[in-house]
């Protein structure tokens, strides 16, 4: 899979300003978080910027047609006195709203914000002249006092993309690489209506994804925490670490 990721303005464009904060570095550190993850687990990455250099929207869609993308995922920030964010999508791309649904999902269930919602629309440029499955998200207004704490710092722009890459692998269907163990892998559910997935196998490490249903999930690693005396199970889409307690083996 290839994934065109794009960190939107830069350069002499900034983007929206508010509460000390400049739209175009937002999106770049959002942007980054989520391609790490990404690559981490096989996807090929091509990015619009790793830097503070202008990029305008126009060159921003040459390149991931040029590149032959399987989707095209921009990065923004909102402006205009409102909270929470938003995800466009392309009318009638059901692909598309899958990914921005568990985006919509991430903001709610990982960092407590408000979403509104998944909005269709062939009037921007980057979802209109893409000519793959392609993602506008609206992280957060950084013009709102409160929602802007949200992205005042490169860790936590950083941390919103990780648990939307996370939330885009799953939500695509991504099979990782196979892993080279001789691990044999089998399938879980979850006994609750959330289940944590943790960074580690450890449940003091930091929260990475929430999931919320209870479709099956493959484990393609297990690990004994001696000082929990717990087991805990890896994702084979690289969202990280379950704890075995919390899921049901599918036999």
């Amino acid at each position: 899979m290839k994934v065109f990721v794009s960190a939107g303005h830069g350069g002499i464009d900034p983007g929206a300003v508010g509460n000390g904060l400049l739209e175009k570095d937002c999106n770049l550190y959002i942007a980054l978080g989520f391609g790490k993850v990404l690559e981490d687990v096989g996807i090929d990455v091509i990015y619009s910027r790793v830097k503070d250099e202008y990029d305008p929207v126009t060159q921003e869609v040459m390149e991931a047609n040029r590149c032959n993308a399987d989707y095209a995922i921009s990065f923004h920030n909102n402006a205009g006195g409102g909270i929470g964010s938003e995800t466009y999508i392309f009318p009638g791309d059901k692909t598309s709203e899958n990914i921005a649904k568990a985006f919509e999902d991430v903001t709610v269930s990982v960092f407590g914000g408000k979403s509104r919602g998944v909005k269709t629309t062939n009037n921007l440029y980057f979802i209109r002249n893409t000519k793959m499955h392609a993602i506008l998200n609206e992280t957060a207004f950084i013009d709102n006092a409160k929602d802007s704490k949200r992205i005042d710092s490169i860790d936590k722009c950083n941390e919103i993309g990780a648990a939307y890459a996370h939330a885009f692998i799953e939500a695509s269907g991504y099979n990782a690489p196979p892993t080279p163990t001789i691990f044999n892998s089998f399938q879980i559910k979850s006994k609750n209506k959330k289940l944590y997935v943790y960074a580690d196998h450890d449940r003091n490490s930091k929260v990475t994804y929430i999931i919320e249903d209870k479709r099956r999930y493959t484990v393609i690693d297990s690990y004994e925490n001696d000082y929990e005396g717990k087991y805990w199970y890896k994702l084979k889409s690289g969202a990280g670490w379950i704890n075995a307690d919390d899921v049901e083996v599918i036999l």
